[in-house]
């Protein structure tokens, strides 16, 4: 009877000391639940503002385009006509034709070659 009794302590005190160590588990399961939830929860609030920022550029990527295109569109005529090349062409042709056609272009032009005539004639004698 003794013995009986005795493993019955045995797994009563074995069985408390389970209950001990079972809590202790739960509870730290617990304490990692909630870990883990508020990490699930940090990336979640960085995933949303991640997607805001997105949609922010997107939205501003989107008013860009509607400029430029409302620009493009205000402006079609010039821009099809455009061209760098041809455009410094326009410009230099269009300084000849200046100096060609107009009495004061030309004696301008007369002027600025003829004071830097004597300039280049003197630095000349100064290094002979």
């Amino acid at each position: 009877m003794f013995k009986q009794i005795s493993r019955k302590c045995f797994s009563s005190v074995h069985f408390k000391s389970d209950i001990g160590v079972k809590k202790r588990q739960l509870a730290a399961s617990k304490q990692e639940e909630r870990r883990l939830r508020e990490e699930i929860r940090e990336l979640d609030l960085e995933v949303e503002d991640a997607a805001r920022a997105l949609r922010k550029a997107r939205s501003q990527v989107q008013f860009a385009q509607d400029r430029l295109s409302e620009l493009e569109n205000r402006h079609y005529a010039i821009l099809s006509l455009y061209s760098p090349a041809q455009a410094e062409e326009g410009v230099a042709q269009a300084i000849r034709e200046l100096e060609e056609n107009e009495p004061a272009a030309r004696l301008q032009k007369r002027e600025g070659n003829s004071s830097n005539a004597p300039a280049t004639d003197s630095s000349k004698s100064n290094q002979g």
